[in-house]
């Protein structure tokens, strides 16, 4: 039989990147118990080494900065309340919030498996700029739909699968991703691979570029654009206090289509207040 503590139903922070949520989804494989709150803030250093475009890769970097937001709230023993938003280069960007519901968790054989469904969306948070070269954001509306099969197995290991959709007017993509994590004692450790492909073809050119020959409709406004991208990277987390843990990230960008070559590190603290 499989042992559990408070810590492993916490959620950790999705982290969030100035275009697009950077790892996984802010919805993970874990419920939260009835009247369980988290607040979990995190402070991220992005280096952009160049940029995908369609068929080339523009050679250009700057630095950037994030700082995130991810509350989530058990409101039932099967349904949670999530909402995230950055605060990107000293701008609010994409303000979102999810509703989780738990469809089965429980044994199979002598392991234990879990999975939800979050439904929810997104939308701007201020009137940033999408047609510049380092827009933090495509200002889209979306609509977004999340599930996750998480299969835990030899006390400590679990993997988990999500597969996600955002719906936005002609702007939507396709997500999905794969976890391998570890939970001992008060220590919690995660590999992750995230892939997202846009459902649409139209891509991004520099101001300074040469018209593309390619049949894909060009563009100058990132909110326009399909954004595509293989992306890895890793957690840590450490409950150091009853209410207070901390945890350090690390992700990179594989490839993409209209899509940054990013490499970021991240830490920060997640506070769950003791219920009375």
């Amino acid at each position: 039989m499989m042992r559990f503590t408070r810590f492993q139903s916490l959620v950790l922070l999705g982290f969030l990147f100035p275009i697009c949520l950077f790892s996984q989804s802010a919805s993970d494989g874990f419920m939260k118990p009835k009247g369980q709150l988290d607040i979990a803030l995190s402070l991220n250093s992005e280096t952009a080494k160049s940029y995908f475009l369609a068929d080339s890769t523009q050679q250009i970097s700057f630095p950037s900065s994030t700082i995130g937001t991810f509350v989530s709230y058990g409101l039932g023993e099967k349904l949670n309340l999530i909402t995230t938003l950055p605060l990107v280069n000293g701008e609010l960007q994409d303000l979102s919030l999810l509703l989780k519901i738990s469809l089965f968790d429980g044994l199979v054989g002598d392991q234990l498996l879990k999975a939800n469904f979050s439904l929810g969306g997104s939308l701007p948070a201020s009137s940033y700029r999408t047609d510049i070269q380092k827009a933090i954001g495509q200002q889209l509306t979306q609509a977004i739909g999340i599930g996750n099969v998480q299969w835990h197995f030899h006390d400590n290991l679990f993997v988990n699968t999500s597969l996600r959709l955002n719906l936005a007017e002609n702007n939507s993509t396709f997500g999905s991703s794969l976890k391998l994590g570890f939970i001992k004692d008060k220590w919690y450790a995660d590999a992750w691979f995230d892939r997202q492909v846009a459902l649409n073809d139209t891509d991004y050119k520099f101001p300074y570029q040469a018209d593309s020959l390619s049949s894909t409709v060009i563009v100058s406004d990132m909110n326009e654009v399909g954004i595509s991208y293989g992306r890895l990277g890793g957690t840590v987390y450490h409950q150091s206090f009853n209410t207070i843990g901390f945890f350090a990230g690390w992700g990179l960008t594989l490839d993409g289509r209209n899509s940054w070559d990013i490499t970021r590190f991240t830490v920060g603290l997640n506070y769950t207040p003791l219920k009375n």
